[in-house]
C-alpha cells in the first residue's frame, strides 16, 4: 500500500523532451526544416563520395600520350608546304589530316565522357619544332617532299606505338575499339606513303 503513494514521497521525473527540442531551434518549423535539408545534404555528400570510389574511370593517361603524338602528326600534315608535293604526297597528305583528325576527335570524346581533363597548353608536348627547322632546310636543299614523308613516316611510327601502349592498357571495350580502329587507320597511312608512285 506505501507503493501507492511514492508519488508523494519521491522527487517527480522530469518529463521526457522530445529530441528535436534539445537542439536550438528544434520546435520551431524552420528549425525542423534546416534539420531535415542539412540531413539531406549530408546524404548526398556521402553518396558523392562513395560513388566517385565505386565509378572510378579509367586511367586515361596512357591515351592523353596518343592524343599528344595525333597533335604532332597534325602540325607536320597542316604546316607542310602543299605546292611542293606531288599530287600523289599531296593525297597521302590529305588523308593523314583527315584521318587522324577524326580519330583524335573520336578519342577526346571518349575521355571527356570518362572524365578526363584534357589540358589544352600540354596536348603539344610532342610538337618538334626541329622537326619545322628540318623541313627549312629540305626547302633550301630543294629535297622538300623526300624529308617530309621521311618526317610523316617517323611521326606515324611514333603515334602508332603510342596506340599500341595505350591499347594495352586501357581496358574498357569502347577505349580499345577506338584504339585499334586509330591503329589500323594509321597503319592504312603508312602503306599508302610507302607504295611508290604514291
Amino acid at each position: 500500500p506505501d507503493q501507492a503513494y511514492n508519488f508523494i514521497t519521491e522527487p517527480a521525473r522530469a518529463p521526457r523532451t522530445p529530441l528535436l527540442s534539445q537542439i536550438p531551434g528544434g520546435n520551431s518549423l524552420i528549425g525542423r526544416i534546416s534539420l531535415a535539408g542539412g540531413g539531406l545534404l549530408l546524404l548526398v555528400i556521402l553518396f558523392s563520395v562513395i560513388n566517385g570510389f565505386i565509378n572510378r574511370g579509367p586511367d586515361l593517361t596512357s591515351a592523353f600520350t596518343v592524343v599528344q603524338e595525333q597533335q604532332a602528326v597534325l602540325h607536320l600534315a597542316n604546316e607542310v608546304r602543299g605546292s611542293l608535293l606531288s599530287p600523289a604526297t599531296a593525297n597521302a597528305n590529305t588523308n593523314v589530316q583527315l584521318s587522324v583528325g577524326t580519330s583524335q576527335s573520336e578519342l577526346i570524346s571518349y575521355m571527356t565522357k570518362n572524365h578526363f581533363k584534357i589540358k589544352p597548353k600540354l596536348m603539344n608536348a610532342k610538337i618538334s619544332h626541329s622537326t619545322d627547322a628540318q623541313l627549312d632546310v629540305a626547302y633550301a636543299d630543294k629535297t622538300y617532299e623526300p624529308t617530309y614523308r621521311s618526317l610523316l613516316q617517323q611521326k606515324l611510327t611514333a603515334y602508332m606505338k603510342a596506340l599500341q601502349a595505350s591499347y594495352q592498357q586501357i581496358k574498357g571495350p569502347k577505349g580499345q575499339a577506338l584504339l585499334k580502329d586509330s591503329y589500323h587507320q594509321a597503319q592504312l597511312l603508312q602503306l599508302q606513303l610507302n607504295t611508290p608512285g604514291s
